[in-house]
């Protein structure tokens, strides 16, 4: 068993570990493979069926090798073999589907996944240049950019082995990968035209150009090498705006120039590669350590030429030791966080800090251990953020990954005669369950209450019509922003579906819904659905309270508080958002007397326009001068944060972006 594998192992056991206590969200090495029951391709699929699909357009041919004969009849298995991919080997048909169904279910969900290089004019000053664009794998919202390029020795793309696998590895991290499919015979020009082209389309593409990596396998590595040097880049752009790449990563080639303003290099390849050999590359990359410019290099022992992200091979892994390679040379901390659980290895593999030097001690107590990976997701241990930010552009249409919302009927009783339990009601709840939610797993829940005049449908809609909140959610936990969570959308309108339209009854209402919440509520969701609740006994709700979460805007803000005087047993985090009216608030606070401040966090957020502002600025005031809170803004051992949006109001757009910082903040 070599180190690596050996190392491998201890990492999946810890991650194991730490899942179940929270710590870890999923990442793209964990996921498990959604149902494929409605998904285009199988290996059986042909390549004509493919071009054809509409979500292709007129695109789908560029999916395969235009220079080279394919066959419309050929299946998606016969297609993945080196008769077709000359110089290539372990091609994988199971990632040609993937690659195919992703692509098109990103298409049809909206998403434009093709992007032509060259205008109209240029196209047709040149038809060859019709053969040219690039597949676009999009990963978090602002995150940065890769662009791969795929080798065939100059005489075709063999993107769907060479370049496509890698690119949608790298967006499953969070990064924006780009595949370009370039001319042969002209591939360097067609390279500096994509980079240009992304430059140009940046905030259109919502990418971040800082730091960007350029990758390329054979004939795709010779590209990258060349167009990773800062004076070729400027000499094929004629540009000064456009950068040298933050890291060129290659494999297997044969290149052999050198020159001090060659970029960070990352280069792997395999001991029995009969077109590259490996001691070339290696000599290579010595040579630009000695001008001091960063490398590493892996050979990897048996492999032969074109085995592309090594799947079921001894280089398995390599990708991710390429993207932390790339990490390491930016020197800003735009990483993407589903990049997150790196640290994690970072930290079993004996490291002390990740790639920007941010401790990981973090219950200070001089040590490294599973204790402070536990407390990576407590709000004491993250810094204030000093704004409340806008819902990005896009959120709210429709994510490639949407969760899904179902209806919960539960039955409760009369809310002022609770206690005697003589009138029995039914109630619903919308349920909000994210992408990919499977039974085997465990997932945090956050209860959120809608305001006056609301209901449990109020935000995020029904099964049948889902509102555009919806959308926000989906988009923010596909982007890494929030971590898969379940929400769960109540109400406490008792026997009318308009008692929240009546203020007095509303507020006496609240007072009294911490009965239905501890007994019916959350036992009816917490017995339906996988959180960390083993059962829903009394003692095991408290048990995973910090994995609970109570909010609300408005009326729902003094649910909020309600839930904090009444079930602070059960819920760890609270997010009361434009609390309009006065409270008992001593009294409320008073319950937590006997916890300590590190035991529950508050998070507030209102409106400089708000006729809420001036009571949750007096409010405020009095948490900082009492013995429950301590300003987070202060210190990092806070329990407590306020933040006003300049110029908001009271309304449904307020609710929102709260909403959305609060869950970030909360569960990123």
């Amino acid at each position: 068993m070599t180190m690596k594998k050996f190392l491998s192992i201890i990492v999946s056991g810890f991650l194991m570990l730490l899942t179940s206590c929270g710590v870890i969200p999923e990442t793209s090495q964990q996921a498990s493979i959604s149902d494929k029951s409605n998904q285009f391709a199988d290996v059986n699929t042909t390549v004509g069926e493919v071009i054809s699909n509409p979500a292709f357009k007129d695109f789908g041919r560029l999916l395969f090798p235009v220079d080279r004969t394919v066959s419309d009849d050929m299946t998606l298995a016969e297609i993945s073999t080196s008769r077709v991919y000359t110089w290539y080997n372990n091609i994988q048909s199971d990632k040609t589907v993937e690659i195919i169904n992703t692509l098109a279910e990103r298409a049809e969900n909206g998403q434009q996944i093709f992007y032509p290089i060259y205008s109209e004019e240029e196209i047709q000053a040149d038809e060859s240049k019709k053969d040219t664009g690039l597949f676009f794998f999009k990963g978090e919202s602002g995150a940065k950019f890769s662009i791969m390029n795929a080798g065939g020795g100059f005489a075709y793309v063999g993107a769907m082995h060479d370049s496509f696998p890698h690119a949608l590895e790298v967006s499953k991290m969070g990064y924006n990968a780009f595949a370009l499919i370039y001319r042969p015979d002209d591939p360097y020009n067609d390279l500096a035209k994509a980079i240009e082209f992304i430059y140009d389309h940046a905030e259109e593409l919502e990418v971040d150009t800082e730091y960007y990596s350029l990758w390329g396998g054979s004939a795709g590595a010779r590209m990258v090498a060349t167009l990773g040097n800062v004076n070729n880049i400027s000499a094929l752009t004629q540009r000064d705006d456009i950068q040298q790449a933050g890291a060129v990563i290659m494999q297997y080639t044969g290149y052999n120039s050198v020159s001090p303003a060659d970029a960070p290099t990352y280069a792997c390849v395999g001991t029995s590669d009969g077109i590259a050999n490996y001691r070339t590359m290696r000599n290579r990359l010595e040579m630009l350590e000695s001008y001091g410019i960063p490398t590493e290099f892996h050979a990897y022992e048996g492999l032969p030429h074109g085995f592309g992200i090594g799947t079921g091979t001894n280089a398995e892994g390599w990708i991710y030791d390429a993207v932390s390679f790339w990490e390491n040379q930016m020197s800003d901390n735009n990483i993407p966080r589903k990049r997150q659980p790196a640290n994690l290895q970072n930290f079993l593999l004996a490291r002390t800090t990740n790639v920007h030097g941010n401790d990981y001690d973090s219950d200070g107590d001089g040590k490294y251990d599973v204790f402070d990976l536990c407390l990576m997701r407590k709000n004491i241990s993250k810094p204030a953020p000093d704004s409340i930010d806008n819902i990005p552009q896009g959120y709210y249409t429709p994510a490639d990954e949407q969760g899904t919302l179902q209806e919960l009927y539960y039955d409760t009783y009369e809310s002022m005669t609770y206690n005697e339990k003589t009138q029995v009601l039914n109630k619903r709840a919308v349920v909000y369950l994210p992408y990919g939610y499977s039974e085997n797993k465990k997932y945090d829940v956050f209860y959120l209450m809608h305001g006056g005049w609301g209901n449990e449908t109020s935000t995020l809609g029904t099964p049948q019509n889902p509102s555009g909140f919806k959308n926000v959610i989906d988009n923010a936990i596909q982007n890494g922003e929030i971590s898969p969570v379940i929400i769960v959308c109540p109400t406490y309108n008792n026997t009318s579906s308009q008692d929240s339209a009546d203020f007095s009854l509303a507020l006496n209402l609240n007072r009294n819904y911490h009965n239905e919440l501890i007994n019916d509520l959350i036992p009816a969701v917490e017995s339906e659905y996988s959180t960390y609740a083993e059962n829903t006994t009394p003692e095991e709700l408290k048990k995973s309270r910090e994995h609970r979460g109570f909010g609300g805007f408005s009326m729902g803000s003094v649910a909020t508080w309600r839930t904090f005087q009444n079930c602070l047993d059960y819920f760890s985090y609270f997010m009361p958002m434009s609390c309009g009216t006065s409270l008992d608030d001593e009294n409320i606070w008073k319950t937590a007397e006997n916890y300590n401040q590190d035991d529950y966090f508050v998070f507030m957020m209102t409106g400089t326009d708000d006729f809420a502002y001036s009571y949750d600025n007096r409010r405020s005031g009095k948490m900082r001068e009492s013995g429950y809170f301590t300003d987070l803004s202060d210190t990092e051992d806070g329990n407590f944060l306020y933040l006003v949006k300049d110029g908001y109001s009271h309304n449904g757009i307020a609710s929102n972006e709260y909403t959305y910082n609060g869950l970030r903040w909360f569960l990123g």
